[in-house]
């Protein structure tokens, strides 16, 4: 009896050994996969702005793809991929918050949904096939990256491209691919490395003679693209000098304007008009006399749109606090005028259009909505026939989706605005082309793209590409994403994360790019997607990042490129043909039993 108890003590003791076993073990593999996925979103992190150490966009995706495939769990996979993604970007994305702490963070867990995705994508095909993340993860991670841009309004923010946005050779393949080509290559290195470490037949000693030629296999594809790229891109980068040409000289104003300062109204309306027109004046007073000044978005705060102007006719029918309103508006738009007239320039403004009209009885005041505008008035002072109203909103900040279809949800949703009402603007129908004449005499069309408009790569290649355009202007207001300390004004990563994408813009599209953006940052950007320095004004010249949080002019000459690029005509059509491969990987792999 008493061996027996002893043989039943030892059975139990065995059995709790083997628990504590399992137990340490799964632990042990929670943190090795905390651990892997960890150091991927540093590493991705301190490739993007504001650190920018660009070098590390190389392998930064390998730990988490080693986590993801090599993971025998795949909850472990995908929870420990939506924390990590989620505090990837947070970090990134920390600038949101000055707008809306709730929306940041349910706009980063809803990015890191993503890395869950692809994960368990790139899981089944490592279990199910042979197929080389040299080849595949490019493919997988560009078809990523466009659903990203594109769903639900798209969120192109934080592309593997956008971290190698001053390698000037290698960018220069956005203008066949998109941006998205430059992701192709960043994540072809990352897929290369994955594939020695995660294919053990390619690990030297390990294969033999067939893991070898396996891994030179992979690697001369690899360094052909790395060299067909560059190749490329040199000699598109060199062609320049012989395809740009010098168009008007633009300046543009940058004012330093945070948005609770916008928001207050009163007399601060005012004050900002006040200072845009002095920097205006200064401008127009310097030694590089411009044919064209900028303003940035919805610097001008009184409604100076034709149809709110047109109220002045029977401005004695409104109460008096509205007959000043619309006095004020007229008094604006008189001003602005005598400041174009006595700079001898042609000024383009952004302002907020009130589309107010009277009916036919002139006995009710009809509300149809507002805009986001831009409004350009001639050298001579007259008033352009005109007005571009921005036609992608951005969700949340200027529109709630929802409003009709489910009311409940839209009433929600206000909680993640800034604002606690229904603030939304109508979208404009299409781009408009302006003119503005230069000093030879020669008249040259431009197209302005609002706030994110430049950000969205096909809103973006439909504004380059409207009616002849010789060049593209963007306006902004990037005062949401300052901070301020004892009155200095502390500018954050998403004036320069900005900046990156309206370069591949420029590239894509070869077209030149003028930016006037409030806090910054304003400039130039040739065809080639290099910024240029500036020939006069305030602003720090050679100091890019020092334009930050500014306020002052620059004065340039904005550069025109004979060349049309692949891009312009096809779109995205690489980014489009990835997402479809994307998706038959994923069936065939599940054919094939990856999910098992």
């Amino acid at each position: 009896m008493g061996s027996g108890m002893m043989g039943n003590d030892t059975m139990i003791d065995n059995g709790r050994q083997a628990v504590d076993n399992s137990l340490g073990a799964k632990k042990s593999e929670w943190k090795s996969a905390f651990l892997l996925s960890l150091i991927s979103m540093v590493l991705l992190w301190l490739s993007q702005e504001p650190v920018g150490l660009s070098g590390f966009v190389w392998f930064a995706l390998v730990p988490w793809l080693v986590m993801a495939v090599r993971s025998r769990s795949y909850v472990r996979s995908a929870i420990v991929s939506l924390i990590c993604g989620s505090g990837y970007y947070i970090a990134s994305l920390y600038w949101l918050a000055n707008v809306t702490l709730p929306g940041m963070l349910a706009l980063s867990v809803a990015m890191s949904l993503y890395f869950v995705m692809w994960g368990f994508i790139l899981k089944i095909v490592y279990a199910a096939s042979g197929l080389s993340f040299t080849l595949v993860l490019p493919v997988l991670w560009v078809g990523q990256e466009y659903l990203r841009a594109t769903l639900l309004t798209g969120f192109p923010w934080l592309f593997l491209s956008h971290c190698l946005h001053d390698c000037e050779h290698l960018t220069q393949v956005a203008d066949v691919t998109g941006a998205y080509g430059v992701t192709f290559v960043a994540a072809m290195v990352n897929g290369f490395i994955a594939d020695i470490l995660l294919r053990p037949q390619y690990m030297p000693g390990r294969g033999g003679l067939k893991g070898r030629n396996l891994l030179l296999r992979r690697l001369f594809i690899l360094a052909s693209i790395l060299t067909a790229v560059n190749v490329y891109g040199i000699f598109r980068y060199n062609e320049s000098s012989s395809t740009m040409t010098e168009g008007p000289v633009i300046s543009v104003v940058q004012g330093a304007v945070p948005q609770h300062v916008k928001d207050s109204g009163g007399a601060s309306i005012y004050e900002i008009l006040d200072n845009h027109m002095a920097m205006t004046r200064e401008a127009g007073a310097d030694e590089i006399k411009p044919e064209l000044v900028v303003w940035p978005e919805t610097m001008v705060l009184t409604n100076i749109n034709e149809e709110f102007l047109a109220l002045a006719d029977d401005v004695d029918m409104f109460v008096d606090s509205f007959k000043e309103e619309i006095r004020e508006s007229v008094a604006t738009n008189k001003a602005l005028a005598a400041l174009a007239r006595d700079i001898d320039s042609s000024l383009l403004i952004g302002t907020p259009s009130q589309l107010l009209s009277l009916d036919a009885g002139k006995d009710e005041l009809v509300n149809n909505g507002r805009t986001n505008s831009a409004i350009m008035y001639n050298a001579d002072g007259s008033r352009g026939d005109k007005r571009y109203d921005k036609m992608h909103r951005v969700p949340f900040g200027e529109y709630l989706p929802f409003k009709e279809s489910i009311p409940w949800l839209n009433k929600f949703l206000i909680n993640l605005t800034p604002y606690k009402y229904d603030y939304s603007i109508k979208a404009g129908v299409k781009p408009v082309a302006f003119k503005v004449t230069g000093k030879d005499g020669k008249e040259y069309k431009f197209t302005v793209a609002i706030c994110y408009e430049d950000v969205i790569p096909t809103v973006a290649r439909k504004l380059a590409n409207w009616n002849g355009a010789d060049f593209m202007l963007n306006i902004s207001n990037d005062g949401w994403f300052v901070n301020e300390d004892e009155g200095e004004i502390k500018p954050t990563s998403e004036l320069m994360q900005h900046l990156i994408m309206s370069r591949y813009r420029a590239i894509e599209n070869r077209i030149g790019i003028a930016r006037a953006v409030n806090c910054g940052i304003s400039g130039m950007i040739k065809p080639d997607g290099s910024i240029q320095t500036g020939s006069a004004g305030t602003l720090p010249a050679d100091d890019v990042r020092g334009r930050s949080g500014k306020e002052g002019y620059l004065t340039d000459t904005i550069w025109l490129d004979s060349r049309s690029s692949i891009y312009s005509r096809v779109g995205d059509v690489f980014a489009i043909l990835c997402t479809v491969l994307t998706g038959l990987i994923f069936l065939w792999t599940l054919r094939r039993g990856g999910a098992k």
